[in-house]
């Protein structure tokens, strides 16, 4: 309960909120849906929690395994950000306002964006056979911008590349403070790349993690990983 207090004191803190991504401080309080809103309201009452929380920044996300040989040796991530917060980020970094990014453009989005994330963990959880990875290292940022709506993608490189025909690995993309909620893609949300995956068919998928429940258990996360053999 004290962190839970301690988390919505954070919430209603501007600066706070701005150390979470960028532009955080000016982007609209709006929740996904009524029925979202309530059925968290429900949940978070029910748990003594904050009825009134709700995310601010909601992300719909893909992730893709990248094979060097029989192990994956890097992780690739995009996310897509709802449009209020895709006008944020286009108001402050499409200069020329064509509604579009540059590439100076973009790399200016990911120089202060990646910075900002740096202190959430990039959001991304990786897992071999139960083990968090920790702090991961993000590499070759890029950002586009379609009908108004913002995406950004980056790698993620493993230090040990991990064999998933010998070890578990999984990644979740959240924010355990519930400021951004991040939901897979309903359309191909787990991929692979290289030779490799298709060996031992190894299939993409998806399962919940009810072990890495945050925000006080109300929110179960997904996880990307691989099934080989």
């Amino acid at each position: 309960m004290d962190k839970m207090v301690r988390q919505q004191a954070r919430r209603q803190n501007p600066q706070a909120l701005r150390r979470r991504l960028r532009l955080v401080g000016r982007a609209s309080r709006r929740s996904l849906s009524r029925l979202f809103a309530a059925f968290t309201c429900l949940i978070l009452a029910a748990l003594g929690g904050p009825a009134s929380a709700h995310p601010n920044i909601t992300m719909t996300c893909r992730v893709l395994f990248n094979f060097a040989g029989n192990s994956v040796d890097g992780i690739g991530e995009v996310w897509t950000f709802d449009a209020g917060f895709s006008a944020e980020l286009l108001k402050d970094f499409d200069a020329n306002k064509d509604g579009l990014l540059s590439d100076a453009e973009a790399a200016a989005m990911g120089k202060d964006v990646m910075k900002n994330l740096g202190d959430s963990r990039d959001f991304t959880y990786v897992f071999v056979d139960g083990h968090d990875l920790g702090a991961i290292k993000t590499e070759g940022f890029r950002a586009r911008a379609e009908n108004g709506i913002v995406s950004i993608a980056f790698g993620v490189p493993l230090k040990t590349p991990v064999d998933p025909r010998i070890h578990k690995l999984s990644v979740e993309i959240k924010d355990e403070e519930f400021f951004v909620f991040a939901t897979f893609a309903t359309d191909r949300p787990v991929l692979m790349r290289g030779e490799g995956a298709a060996a031992d068919a190894c299939m993409p998928k998806l399962v919940d993690d009810p072990a890495g429940a945050y925000f006080g258990g109300a929110i179960i996360p997904s996880a990307a990983t691989l099934v080989c053999g």
